[in-house]
């Protein structure tokens, strides 16, 4: 085996898992992969193929001896599809697994930017505002927060650093060095390494830019009334 460590990327959809996997995989000495066990991303064959195969053949096999580092990313709510069930059992039995953990502190926006994800510029601009549920709102929030605090337990007695989705958009350059110091600790982080990843890959480009939730929300005071009193009422803070 190629003498590397191994990390994981635990992740929701748009809390910035590519943004971040693509600023990593252009560092020399750091294997990152996609989602490998989101059925998206995979043949159909791929799915009946057992999660420690998986592991061993497409993720964590040989590589090149500058290869200090390779991980992949991984859905928080595992995947529960073909063969892959037992992902979190395997990650949590090799404790040398690193986990970064990242997330969105607005879960309104990550709401609305998951609903909105395969629409372009134009048609969402074009889009009357939604009517939103409390009640469904609510649960999203709560679903999210339940699988964060969920993966904090699973991993705890892994390495673990906590990326917010909003500290990488506004300050890319700051969290890519904490993680890179995270996952290369012996490595200093030489400024022609660093400028090259930033050659390649401009994150702040990739951000989608939305209406604002007031816009997109038809009765968006009336839940921001509504959830006044509860931990949620930050996301709507003006």
């Amino acid at each position: 085996m190629s003498d590397y460590s191994k990390f994981v990327i635990l992740s929701s959809p748009r809390c910035g898992t590519h943004m971040m996997r693509e600023g990593l995989d252009y560092h020399p000495n750091i294997v990152c992969h996609t989602e490998m066990f989101n059925p998206d991303y995979v043949n159909t064959a791929e799915l009946e193929t057992e999660t420690s195969v998986r592991l061993s053949d497409s993720i964590y096999h040989e590589y090149p001896k500058g290869i200090r580092t390779v991980g992949f990313c991984l859905h928080r709510n595992g995947a529960n599809v073909g063969s892959w069930g037992d992902i979190f059992d395997m990650i949590q039995s090799d404790k040398s697994i690193k986990i970064i953990s990242l997330y969105r502190k607005n879960l309104l926006k990550r709401f609305f930017s998951v609903k909105l994800q395969l629409l372009s510029k134009e048609e969402i601009l074009a889009l009357e505002p939604f009517l939103i549920d409390a009640d469904d709102l609510i649960e999203d929030f709560k679903s999210q927060s339940e699988l964060l605090s969920q993966s904090e337990i699973l991993f705890s007695d892994h390495q673990v650093l906590s990326v917010a989705y909003e500290d990488m958009v506004y300050g890319y350059d700051s969290s890519i060095r904490q993680v890179l110091k995270f996952l290369l600790p012996q490595k200093p982080i030489s400024l022609h390494t660093f400028k090259f990843i930033f050659k390649h890959y401009t994150p702040i480009s990739e951000r989608r830019s939305y209406p604002s939730m007031e816009r997109l929300i038809k009765n968006y005071d009336h839940l921001k009334h509504s959830l006044k009193n509860t931990e949620w009422s930050v996301f709507f803070e003006d």
